[in-house]
């Protein structure tokens, strides 16, 4: 996961988003490495200056729980956290919702059953061969990345105001 300013989607920062606002009704357990976008971007122009054609370079941050990560993104953003779904139960609310949204022609759906599938699979990576051969590692914490990708939600209306003291 990268998280970081300008994310307009928001993508990856949806996450952050919906637990700031208290909106994210829960999240399935899984694995996850976050990244910095200042240090991914970072990382792809050395790739692109230094690294070896046809070979493919990890760039990582931390891994981390997803449990342990929605627990530090609630304490940092001062919302509640989110309790586990399931997985079951996650992938039966998914269907119910595209289902709802293709033959009702209802909102679109929050989740999808490939989002299920990759928030919980396990995705701890190793970025060893970016820091040996490229020289690459992460400078940003987890919590600044955070605390960083949080400011610039609030700043551009992403986070509800009064949500966001």
């Amino acid at each position: 996961m990268t998280f970081g300013e300008y994310d307009y989607g928001p993508t990856t920062g949806r996450l952050i988003v919906e637990i700031a606002n208290r909106t994210l009704p829960g999240y399935v357990k899984g694995n996850r490495n976050v990244i910095y976008a200042g240090d991914a971007g970072r990382g792809l122009v050395r790739v692109c200056e230094q690294g070896r054609p046809g070979e493919r370079y990890l760039l990582t941050g931390e891994n981390i729980s997803m449990s342990e990560l929605v627990i530090k993104i609630a304490e940092i953003a001062g919302a509640p956290v989110p309790r586990a779904i399931p997985v079951a139960l996650a992938r039966v609310a998914s269907a119910l919702q595209t289902a709802r949204y293709e033959w009702l022609k209802g909102p679109v759906p929050r989740v999808d059953a490939t989002a299920i599938a990759v928030m919980s699979a396990g995705q701890f990576v190793n970025g060893a061969k970016a820091r040996s051969e490229l020289g690459f590692t992460a400078t940003e914490t987890l919590d600044n990345t955070i605390k960083r990708a949080l400011e610039w939600f609030r700043s551009n209306g992403y986070v509800k105001p009064a949500l966001s003291s």
